[in-house]
């Protein structure tokens, strides 16, 4: 992976004529359309995932990754980053790295490359002045343990590390099985929740070691509260085809007005065939 993210910022300008009567008249009649205002590259950042303006501070987030070179089949090469950038004009105003730290297995020394990970998902924290928070998977780097565990972040204005907080499955499991978190959203309650997928891929050469499909892709979705402290950590699979069966993964979250989590999932279990996409509802407190 190389390259450089860039982030661009688009007024849609509407000149309705009369007569016109909708976006589309407009639009074929060519007086409607974007315009591009700036267009900003930077060379701190190989993958731009994410990006929000933030009202409290008047600038856009953009969560990414760096990428750095690395031999190793099991690591993805990256290290999460966050770059601040001028709301109006696309100015660069900071970057932060966050490598994969020992912060959650204390006594481990953790090199860049073994710590590596990846950033999927942003929000605005609930408190704008809050910063950020993030979501997605870094590498475990324990002999005999997953090979990555989710990890979320809370993340301030000037891009400090105000939290970070990682999870893994609900099971003992081995080298090889992955915990990847790819949306995030804001809870009613002033937390957050994230969505992910946990399993083995069918190409590990672990998974000969378990014939039952005890690593067969499923759901995971974590809770935390405002200060990233751990509520619910719960993995979901389809019931009526049994724990073993089947993959899936969490793609998307949206907290629904009433304080529900409508997840979006990469379904290769629910429905006639499976192989599709499913929206799962879930409670309030699940």
């Amino acid at each position: 992976m190389g390259g450089r993210a860039f982030l661009l910022k688009l007024t849609y300008i509407m000149n309705m004529r009369p007569g016109q009567v909708s976006h589309a008249d407009a639009a074929r009649d060519r007086n409607a359309g974007p315009i591009l205002e700036y267009e900003t590259f930077f060379d701190g950042m190989t993958q731009g995932m994410r990006a929000f303006e933030n009202s409290a501070s008047g600038e856009v987030g953009i969560a990414g990754n760096a990428y750095y070179s690395s031999s190793s089949r099991y690591s993805e090469s990256t290290t999460w980053t966050m770059i601040g950038a001028d709301a109006v004009t696309g100015a660069q105003n900071w970057q932060t790295y966050y490598p994969g730290d020992s912060t959650a297995y204390p006594g481990r020394r953790c090199g860049r490359e073994s710590c590596s990970g990846h950033l999927y998902a942003l929000t605005v924290a609930a408190d704008p002045a809050d910063g950020y928070v993030v979501s997605g998977h870094v590498a475990n780097g324990m002999a005999g343990a997953e090979t990555y565990v989710g990890r979320m972040a809370g993340i301030g204005l000037d891009g400090t590390l105000r939290w970070d907080t990682r999870f893994s499955a609900n099971q003992a499991f081995p080298h090889g099985v992955m915990t990847e978190c790819y949306g995030i959203s804001k809870a009613l309650d002033g937390g957050y929740i994230t969505t992910c997928g946990v399993g083995m891929e069918p190409e590990e050469p672990w998974l000969s070691r378990y014939p039952n499909g005890d690593f067969t892709w499923k759901i995971k979705n974590v809770r935390v509260d405002q200060a990233g402290q751990l509520l619910y950590n719960q993995d979901y699979f389809n019931a009526a085809c049994g724990r073993n069966c089947g993959s899936l993964a969490g793609e998307h979250v949206v907290t629904t007005a009433d304080g529900r989590y409508a997840v979006y999932v990469d379904n290769g279990a629910w429905g006639d065939s499976g192989g599709s996409f499913a929206l799962v509802l879930l409670r309030r407190e699940f």
